[in-house]
């Protein structure tokens, strides 16, 4: 039987060479003594030193001998009210003496107790109430009644019990409960954490271990709401020292109880608010930080500024006792702190969605197994059973193991360090960030004492950054001070757009930053000087225009940097594109990614061009006229290609690009005629018709709509109408086409019922690419939602970018000199090219025939460390993939030289994206794997290829081939082809559903009608999809080239590449471990 939650966990393993039990680290078995509860432990110390000082508040001490007094008084009320083992007890006190003394009380009573802070609203604490099954309450809170009816109420002045009440019969063992805690309820109702005297005697042991003398005196100032408590109030007391409460922190320089005070405990934040305001105690030696991500800046402050010899970094979460990884913070490193290693008993896990244990390197979820793992969340067995895992790594018959959600990453010497929540992380242009990274990298600006990073919706650039930081900084040029310190510490998409300085952030009565209070950005420019008072003008102003337009922003000052403003790799292929066209002169794709602002790009585009350089009149961002009247011309390149293979095979089928879809639902056939009969007048292509002329050149002339029949299958039986449906549409899609009589686009509406119809249409290739199918699916969904609504849409085209003109326009940029010049690249790249040859040729047909699929996927955490190699060299996630499948090509061949296409869509421009046409091209990036490269240095080859390839793209892949030996049973210049789909399909059911809601057709239900069989003509085909954090790959290959056997292997290869390359990217891609 499986276990809820476990669900993929591998089998134990003792191996010592399994990932998870790699490290040293995790040897941290230490025999404390068992057996023992925490109240025993302050029982010894009272027997061994009844008069020492166990505990201080303001004016009042308690020896340990009056410690014990007090505790067992409130024993004995608990025990009369008929409170023992096994009860929960609830404590609701101000922070004082009393306090620890009846927390001890409740401990002695053998009841767990449950903290509820006098600051909490009164929902929440009936809600915790509730949920414990509290017993009764301690408190002074006479209110609490009418809040918390039905829960007796004990006030510390009320008349104890007679002191010859005697103590109930000891049922409780180490493995009792002894206190249950409840964590943040942020993403819902808080959930209690049961801990037992065990989970907390292991603790206190460790902490005298590590600390020693430094516990003689703990400053206790944090709610006893939060598993530190723990440590600040029974660590001293455990082994004899004295436990000092504050009601906060900060008064810790103004209470003279305090100031012999030893070990104090707070988030990072605080101790850089008490060392700004000089209120750390000299005697001070040892400061515990934790709660929050500690940075380098703030290490150097406390050494340098306070008489503390020691920072220690702990990490843990209230699951596993407080703590479970220790880092002692080391001055001048100007690293990140890490988290450290296992404290004693402990054991960390790094674990990947699979809940496989990962390789160092590797960002993952962090698991906690060992002596501090808690019993689990009080009465939610479920729950527990998802988080807290059997332990599968150490051999030993029932641990368990705790998912924190937090994400880690083990360094090579062996070091965890924090990398925020799992579920904090966000894709900022297409890349997964951290925010904790970003405010490590803040925190480290020496005028910067307070940073956080909040992910938000931005309405004109998806998903933006902004900080929140408290700074002595001015307040106009403190943003950009902060942009510049930035930009050599993080790559662009990791860098915030908005900046809002603050006096202090909000924190919650734990210390922490509470960031549901921070204030939200302001809606504007991306900070304060991204806008220039005056716009600039020449070439500057030209690229200006450009980016604005692009990134989707106002305006663009010439000095700030395009990519802090929203910029990405797509505008930058489109402001490239736009420019080079306005300039009518080639320009290198990598200016615009290596010059980071417009004065920068307009000064090297001038260095380049020189004399040549000549800036249009007219407005700095010019727009392509629109047609007015229709016109017509000659085909594109890539058009009469199409012509001449339909020529060549009349049947039709293999340039008919269907778009067939059931439609389930309340139909309205009239509105969806509309519809389409708008789509033909709106695209000039889907109404031409071929004419041939006198000199035999063959060019477009206008036609007229064609008429959408209607199909009835309503009056045929119900069982044969799936089968005549089906017909009627393989009979459209099958026909021949006559182009000189008909237009390239046919559609059916047939009805096989009321609420059952399909939708059939058939267009030629020749007027159609896969970006028009998903153009023209898009346009009938939402003008048949505007004909249902009684918005129905009129226009013949005018507003829309029309096929002819993005030919005209490309067929005079190849004409020019730029064409001229891409075309001397193209053949120098091309020159020498041979055939991939990853099978034997002896089944090769001319004919490829049929084709075969297979899907694999690569997790989240392997794409995730992917990323970052790509980041680290300045590259593309899908260049890393490329690369990825050079090399699983390269093992496949034997060959070090391989060509790979690459689809681009044409639409560069924005007003491009609608345009109905095969616009679509194909690059070749020539992979060269000589040398044994290792996966970074074949990365940063691939990088430069891509680029020049992207840089030259305007050559029609169709003129390249035209160039290049043939063989009839190959494909052109490449064999094999990768392609990040990006635009969403129709058919994806999670994108049906949105368009359904952003354009409301009624009850309406779309799915696909036909079962497509694979189809390529190429050797292998890889096009990858981002599935929510994962990636999936499809490979397509051709049966006549694979045997069914080769196709999964192959898809299996690639998962490994991948792998082992986001692994170890310094390793020879020549290496076997790379295939």
């Amino acid at each position: 039987m499986t276990l809820p939650g476990t669900a993929g966990i591998p089998p134990r393993t003792t191996d010592p060479n399994h990932p998870a039990r790699r490290h040293s680290w995790n040897d941290t078995d230490r025999p404390y003594p068992g057996g023992l509860t925490m109240h025993e432990l302050v029982h010894r110390q009272a027997l061994r030193n009844p008069d020492a000082i166990a505990v201080r508040h303001t004016s009042t001490t308690l020896t340990y001998a009056g410690l014990e007094r007090r505790a067992d008084t409130w024993r004995r009320r608990l025990n009369a009210h008929g409170v023992g083992p096994g009860d929960r007890v609830g404590i609701h006190l101000d922070r004082n003496a009393e306090l620890v003394a009846a927390l001890l009380g409740v401990l002695n009573s053998g009841a767990a107790y449950v903290p509820l802070d006098p600051a909490y609203p009164d929902d929440r604490l009936a809600f915790m109430t509730a949920d414990a099954g509290v017993r009764a309450i301690v408190s002074t809170d006479e209110r609490l009644a009418t809040v918390l009816p039905g829960t007796p109420l004990l006030h510390p002045n009320a008349t104890p019990p007679a002191r010859h009440h005697p103590p109930a019969p000891t049922q409780i063992t180490a493995e009792s409960p002894a206190y249950v805690l409840y964590t943040s309820g942020s993403t819902g109702q808080p959930k209690g954490v049961t801990l037992t005297h065990a989970n907390a005697v292991d603790l206190l042991h460790w902490s005298a271990e590590t600390f020693g003398d430094d516990l003689r005196q703990v400053l206790a100032s944090t709610s006893i709401c939060f598993d530190c408590s723990i440590l600040e109030i029974f660590g001293p007391l455990a082994w004899g020292g004295t436990t000092v409460v504050v009601d906060s922190v900060m008064d810790v320089a103004t209470r003279p109880e305090a100031s012999g005070v030893r070990l104090l405990h707070s988030v990072p934040s605080v101790i850089e608010e008490l060392l700004r305001s000089d209120r750390l105690p000299p005697a001070v030696r040892t400061a515990i930080v934790g709660g929050e991500a500690l940075w380098a800046n703030l290490v150097d402050k406390v050494y340098a500024r306070s008489a503390i010899t020691r920072l220690v970094n702990l990490y843990g979460p209230t699951e596993c006792t407080s703590y479970a990884t220790m880092a002692i913070a080391r001055p001048d490193s100007g690293d990140t702190p890490p988290i450290g290693r296992p404290i004693a008993n402990t054991r960390i896990y790094l674990i990947d969605s699979g809940l496989q244990a990962t390789e160092p390197g590797e960002p993952a979820e962090i698991c906690i197994a060992g002596a501090g793992v808690a019993s689990g969340y009080l009465g939610r067995p479920a729950l527990t059973a998802q988080r807290f895992l059997p332990e599968p790594f150490s051999g030993r018959p029932g641990e368990r193991m705790y998912r924190t959600g937090d994400l880690g990453r083990v360094d090579d010497n062996g070091e965890l360090y924090f990398l925020g929540r799992i579920d904090d992380q966000v894709k900022v242009r297409g890349v997964r960030v951290e925010p904790v990274e970003v405010e490590q990298a803040l925190l480290g600006h020496p005028h910067v004492h307070e940073a956080v990073v909040l992910a938000a919706p931005d309405p004109t650039r998806g998903l933006a950054l902004t900080a929140y930081v408290v700074a002595d900084l001015d307040l106009s040029t403190g943003p950009g001070q902060l942009r510049s310190y930035l930009r050599d510490r993080l790559p662009t998409p990791l860098r915030p757009s908005a900046y809002v300085f603050m006096q202090r952030l909000p924190r919650a009565p734990n210390g922490k930053i509470d960031r549901r209070r921070l204030p939200a950005a302001a809606p504007a420019v991306p900070c304060a000087s991204a806008v220039s008072p005056a716009p600039p003008s020449g070439l500057a102003g030209l690229l200006a225009g450009y980016w604005a337009e692009e990134i989707g922003i106002a305006a663009v000052d010439v000095d700030a940097e395009v990519f802090d403003l929203g910029a990405h790799s797509l505008p930058a292929l489109r402001v490239r594109a736009r420019t080079a066209q306005a300039l009518g002169e080639e320009l290198p794709l990598r200016l615009f990614f290596e010059q980071p602002t417009v004065a920068t790009q307009a000064a090297e585009i001038s260095r380049i061009l020189g004399p040549r350089l000549r800036i249009p009149d007219g407005s700095p961002t010019p727009s392509p006229t629109k047609p007015g009247a229709p016109t017509r011309g000659r085909l594109s390149p890539t058009q009469a290609a199409i012509l001449s293979r339909a020529q060549a095979r009349p049947d039709g089928q293999h340039v008919t690009v269907p778009l067939v879809v059931r439609l389930a639902g309340d139909i309205n056939p009239t509105a969806l005629r509309h519809a389409l009969d708008t789509l033909q007048r709106r695209h000039h292509l889907l109404t031409d018709v071929l004419r041939r002329t006198a000199d035999d050149t063959v060019t477009w002339q206008p036609g007229q709509p064609q008429p959408v029949p209607l199909v009835d299958l309503t009056g045929c039986p119900v069982d044969r109408r799936s089968h005549l449906a089906r017909t009627a549409v393989e009979r459209l899609l099958r026909r021949p086409w006559r182009l000189e009589r008909e237009p390239p686009l046919r559609c059916a509406i047939i009805r096989m019922a009321d609420d059952e119809h399909v939708l059939c249409v058939a267009l030629h290739a020749i007027a159609a690419d896969a970006w028009t199918v998903e153009t023209v699916s898009h346009q009938i969904l939402a003008l048949y939602a505007g004909a249902i609504h009684g918005r129905p849409a009129d226009d013949d085209g005018n507003g829309f970018t029309q096929y002819q003109e993005v030919a005209d326009e490309r067929r005079a940029l190849l004409d020019s000199p730029l064409g001229e010049r891409q075309r001397r690249h193209w053949q120098r790249r091309l020159r020498g090219l041979t055939p991939l040859r990853l099978t034997s040729d002896s089944q090769r047909t001319a004919d490829p025939g049929s084709s075969t699929q297979t899907v694999c996927t690569i997790p989240a955490p392997i794409v995730e460390s992917l990323q970052h190699a790509a980041r680290t060299e300045g590259a593309t996630p899908f260049m890393a993939l490329l690369a990825a499948f050079a090399v699983v090509l390269h093992h496949r061949s034997g060959q070090d030289d391989i060509a790979i296409g690459c689809p681009t869509s044409g639409r560069l421009r924005p007003e491009l994206a609608t345009v109905v046409g095969p616009c679509m091209d194909a690059i070749v990036i020539r992979a060269d794997l000589t040398g044994r490269p290792t996966f970074r240095a074949l990365l940063r080859r691939l990088r430069e290829q891509a680029l020049e390839a992207y840089a030259n793209a305007d050559v029609p892949f169709v003129e390249l081939a035209a160039t290049a030996p043939t063989e009839s049973s190959r494909h052109p210049l490449f064999q094999a082809s990768i392609v990040m789909q990006q635009r969403p399909s129709l058919l994806d059911p999670s994108y049906s559903a949105e368009l359904a809601w952003r354009h409301p057709i009624g009850a309406v239900e779309l799915s696909g009608f036909l079962d497509h069989p694979p189809m390529t003509t190429l050797d292998v085909e890889l096009a990858l999809f981002e599935r929510d954090d994962d990636i999936e790959a499809v490979l397509t290959c051709r049966t006549d080239v694979f045997a069914p056997t080769d196709v999964p292997a192959l898809a299996d290869a690639f998962v490994t590449a991948v792998t082992r390359a986001a692994r170890a990217p310094d390793l020879p891609v020549t290496e076997p471990a790379l295939a």
